[in-house]
């Protein structure tokens, strides 16, 4: 096999001039050469088995010819090259590529240093989009912009082995690399063989990168709307701001508008979005829903640390009834209780120690219909803070104090509430020394809660105003012992960790009525060694009492994985406790035990367990049960029983497994295969009531060049009622987003 010949033009160094021959005939090895930056005046370089021509004038290469400049690469049987007007006519077999696009067909012609000419029946490629097709004919009017006559586009095979699962055709489509947009005049796109849309004109992006235009229609069915479509327009507004707007349609409530924004600036971040229904034919009332947040800097104070912070962030909803008559997944997860908080915080350095002074307001909307009854929480009208915390010496003292101003109010739902509202001034002062020596640590910590009250109302004591100050005092002690064994088949290292905590805080008269930010905390492993069993500022539990606890862990020496994790836990009353969070008093000096389990010790598998079990009764009060299996990416199935005593039992199971179509590694597409199935589902089952309170069945399939999902679910929203709904969606790799179809009662 010969060597191929290279000849190397390079243009006259005066302008206007033709451009003359090089050093004449070298010889190279056949390849890719790397390839210089687009630019005016670069060589170009012809590879071939054999040349012929005039200096100066024209060159003519047969056999495997390659020529380059720049970014662009030709390849064709026979080629013509005029140096004179830089023009290149290729055949046979000619392939293009400029900035990874590929063209390839019979014939082309091309003037190389623009990028302009034509290519006659080409296929053709779009790198970043991994998608392409057919044209009769293609006109490059720059190395950016071309127009294709009659051409096909898909992102599925097109080796001629079958039809395309997705085709769109058109008569023209003009493409612009630099707008990124890829604008389709009469188009018309075949999914699995049906038409499924016909379009004057059509736009999609030619890449990955985001671009203004319409997105892929949404269309859903409910009993509450009936039909109900919106075509979302995307609008690029610049590289870190955007609007999409949403224009609706519900069959049975009429039309509306969806608007969202999003925007990152250097001091400021944020987002909001508007639904908005002017005129609902059901209501006989407009109708609109607000939601999203907002965050910024403030510009810096001289003197302080760094710059302040802001934020503002919440949900409203016109109505009692939006959250029944629309969804209200984006108001987040308490769609009945809805907030609306702004925040403001400033680092401080006062007396050369390090601060942050605070203020903030937070408001609700409840959400209720006649004859609701759940509680709503106190909002705060006013919130104003100052926190201080420094090191004390040189022997590791630290301490920290927080005061704080509060005004609770009641929303508008709570109007004739008995609970009562007011201000409060608080203080929180901490002192604690910590110390360690190899494994040990011991920390003695001094607390004090102080809070003073202003209300609006009258106890029942006759007070309107109370004042009262708590002291606390704790000691937390905790050793850690290590080894290394075998176990398992392998070197591992084991731990143990006891652990001992004493807290003593005297009991102080608290009214039950003064708790603006308290409730109970949840006994568990991760509350037990709290000195307080209330949260927030207003009540503050008695204690005269020991934690004690053990954790032994077993861990992987070389990869450092947690193997094995075994616990117990146990508290001990020194004293009746009088503040609890039941009203009772606590008699029982020890409480109940809790255990924690868990292990990955045997391959893809995971077992967990926590136990409260009361020692009194010799009976199991709380337990959650759970086991996992995940032999590999897209393989998981995991169930767990939770059991609470008095109060619930269910049981979920759930997970997401290849069905179809996966390697034996269950990581791919199996050899020869298209289409990759794969099934989730999740149903949870409550055993005190014997029915099943939510289910979840999908089946997804990808074929590469699109994927489509399939999703049931099954909700319980009363004793006797159940809401389902049914979606579809689609996604055409290449082209759409996603399409997508949902019907619900």
């Amino acid at each position: 096999m010969p060597a191929a010949l290279t000849r190397i033009l390079r243009p006259s160094s005066r302008a206007g001039r033709p451009a003359a021959w090089g050093l004449g005939l070298l010889f190279a090895a056949t390849g890719a050469a790397a390839q210089p930056p687009d630019g005016p005046n670069l060589p170009v370089q012809i590879e071939a088995e054999k040349f012929s021509g005039s200096p100066g004038r024209e060159a003519r290469a047969e056999g495997a010819v390659e020529l380059r400049r720049g970014g662009l690469t030709m390849r064709a049987d026979r080629l013509v090259y005029d140096a004179a007007t830089e023009r290149a006519l290729a055949e046979g077999r000619v392939l293009v590529s400029r900035d990874g696009n590929v063209f390839r067909g019979p014939s082309a012609q091309m003037q190389v240093e623009t990028f302009q000419g034509h290519f006659l029946q080409p296929d053709y490629e779009f790198a970043r989009r991994k998608a392409g097709g057919h044209a009769e004919r293609i006109d490059f009017d720059s190395r950016t912009r071309f127009r294709l006559t009659d051409p096909t586009y898909t992102s599925c095979p097109r080796d001629g082995s079958a039809d395309p699962d997705w085709l769109l055709t058109a008569s023209t489509l003009r493409v612009d690399l630099d707008a990124n947009e890829a604008i389709a005049e009469n188009a018309r796109l075949r999914f699995l063989g049906v038409p499924v849309l016909a379009l004057p004109v059509m736009t999609f992006p030619v890449t990955d990168e985001r671009k203004s235009g319409w997105l892929a229609p949404e269309l859903r069915i409910s009993s509450q709307s009936g039909v109900e479509v919106g075509v979302p327009y995307y609008w690029n507004a610049a590289p870190n701001r955007d609007l999409t707007l949403t224009p609706r349609v519900r069959a049975r409530r009429g039309a509306g508008l969806d608007v969202e924004a999003r925007y990152l600036e250097p001091s400021l971040t944020g987002q909001w979005t508007i639904e908005s229904l002017p005129h609902d034919r059901v209501m006989g009332t407009p109708r609109a829903a607000l939601h999203g947040w907002h965050q910024g800097r403030l510009a810096r104070i001289e003197g302080t640390p760094e710059a302040g912070r802001y934020e503002v962030s919440g949900a409203r909803v016109s109505d009692d009834d939006w959250w029944r008559d629309f969804d209200t997944r984006e108001l987040g997860s308490t769609p009945r209780l809805l907030p609306l908080r702004g925040r403001i915080e400033q680092p401080l350095r006062i007396a050369g120690l390090q601060a942050l002074a605070y203020g903030q307001a937070q408001h609700w909307q409840a959400v209720q219909a006649a004859g609701d009854t759940f509680t709503v929480p106190y909002q705060r009208a006013l919130q104003a803070g100052l926190r201080l915390a420094s090191p004390l010496g040189a022997a590791g003292l630290t301490w920290s104090v927080e005061t704080e101003l509060n005004r609770f109010t009641l929303p508008d739902a709570s109007a004739g509430s008995t609970r009562p509202t007011g201000q409060r001034l608080h203080l929180l002062g901490d002192l604690s020394l910590p110390w360690q020596a190899g494994g040990l640590a011991v920390i003695p910590r001094a607390g004090l809660n102080v809070a003073g009250y202003d209300l609006d109302q009258t106890l029942p004591d006759g007070r309107r105003s109370v004042l009262r100050a708590i002291p606390s005092f704790s000691v937390e002690s905790a050793l850690t012992f290590e080894r290394e064994t075998t176990a398992f088949g392998r070197t591992v290292r084991q731990t143990l960790e006891p652990r001992v905590v004493y807290s003593y805080t005297p009991m102080r008269p608290q009214n039950a009525l003064l708790a603006f930010d308290s409730a109970p905390v949840d006994f568990g492993f991760a509350s037990i060694y709290l000195a307080n069993d209330f949260s927030g500022i207003d009540r503050v539990s008695d204690a005269n009492r020991l934690n004690a606890g053990l954790v032994t862990r077993v861990l992987d020496a070389a990869a450092g994985v947690e193997l094995l994790r075994l616990g117990i836990v146990q508290r001990y009353l020194l004293q009746d406790q009088q503040v609890t969070p039941l009203g009772a008093a606590v008699t029982e000096r020890f409480s109940d035990v809790l255990l924690l389990g868990s292990t990955r010790v045997v391959p893809n598998w995971s077992f967990d367990a926590t136990l409260r079990w009361n020692a009194q009764v010799q009976r199991l009060v709380r337990s959650v049960f759970g086991v996992g299996y995940s032999p590999g990416p897209g393989r998981s199935l995991s169930s767990s029983h939770r059991y609470n005593r008095d109060a619930s039992e269910q049981v979920d199971v759930g997970g997401q497994w290849p069905l179809w179509g996966w390697n034996d590694a269950g990581t791919g597409f199996a050899p020869g295969c298209t289409r990759r199935w794969s099934g989730i589902g999740r149903a949870d089952y409550s055993l005190r009531e014997q029915r099943l309170t939510s289910t979840t069945l999908g089946l997804e399939v990808d074929a590469q060049c699109w994927k489509g999902r399939v999703v049931a679910q099954r909700t319980s929203t009363g004793v006797n009622q159940f809401a389902t709904q049914l979606q579809f969606q689609i996604e055409l790799t290449g082209l759409t987003g996603v399409m997508g179809f949902a019907a619900s009662r």
